[in-house]
């Protein structure tokens, strides 16, 4: 058999972010039996803000959004709590010498709750992109006093051309929403989400055949690839 048919044969797998040098995919990248493909579908650009609006909490929605934020704030933080909406931007907030008061698990309904249980009756400003779903907020209502603070913009590639994939593993909504623009999808193509935000974004498109990992990080979503590839080959 041909080389290139064995490279043909290995799965496929299409994620939609850039890995860093310790993400449990690289162990993936370096194998020999799989095909991975790291790309966002975003181009991302800062939005600048004025000041830090009077608060009790900063409720930070995702990793990107603390870089931005901490890339403008310019000066210790005034004493405030700080939320992180999972695991992956509590390590961010933490990268920064920030230590998080509330980390969230699980979906936004599930984040919003037990983030009610901290916060309501308080201020909270939401650390968010300019298009936020603002998935928690819509929870929690008038639960808390809620301001918003943009300090990025995401906005989807017009032209990226992706080789098929076996599976398709979407880290939001945008991302997805993007790929379906730019790539048709096939029926026999698995799609894994990050969280239910995204599986939402796959109910609504129609899709049928996909899954969600336990968890919003990287461990999670490779355990769910691996784990339905594993099933697949059995």
């Amino acid at each position: 058999m041909s080389t290139k048919t064995n490279k043909e044969a290995l799965p496929k797998v299409f994620i939609s972010r850039l890995l860093q040098a310790d993400s449990p995919f690289q162990a993936l990248v370096a194998s020999a039996e799989w095909e991975v493909k790291a790309q966002s579908l975003l181009v991302f650009e800062p939005v600048a803000f004025a000041h830090l609006p009077p608060t009790d909490w900063l409720f930070f929605y995702s990793r990107r959004g603390v870089q931005f934020f901490a890339a403008q704030i310019g000066a210790p933080l005034p004493p405030l709590r700080l939320a992180a909406m999972g695991t992956g931007t509590a390590q961010a907030l933490e990268q920064q010498g920030w230590q998080p008061a509330f980390i969230g698990a699980g979906s936004p309904a599930a984040v919003a709750r037990a983030f009610a249980g901290q916060a309501t009756g308080q201020r909270v400003v939401f650390v968010q992109a300019q298009n936020s779903r603002q998935s928690v907020q819509q929870h929690l209502g008038s639960l808390i006093q809620s301001q918003n603070l943009v300090v990025y913009q995401n906005r989807p590639l017009t032209t990226v051309h992706l080789q098929p994939a076996d599976y398709l593993i979407f880290t939001s909504p945008l991302n997805f929403e993007t790929y379906c623009q730019l790539n048709p999808y096939k029926p026999e193509q698995r799609f894994i989400a990050i969280g239910a935000t995204t599986a939402l974004a796959f109910r609504a498109a129609g899709i049928k055949q996909y899954q969600v990992a336990t968890a919003p990080t990287e461990e999670a979503l490779l355990a769910c690839l691996l784990a339905w590839h594993q099933e697949k080959t059995t």
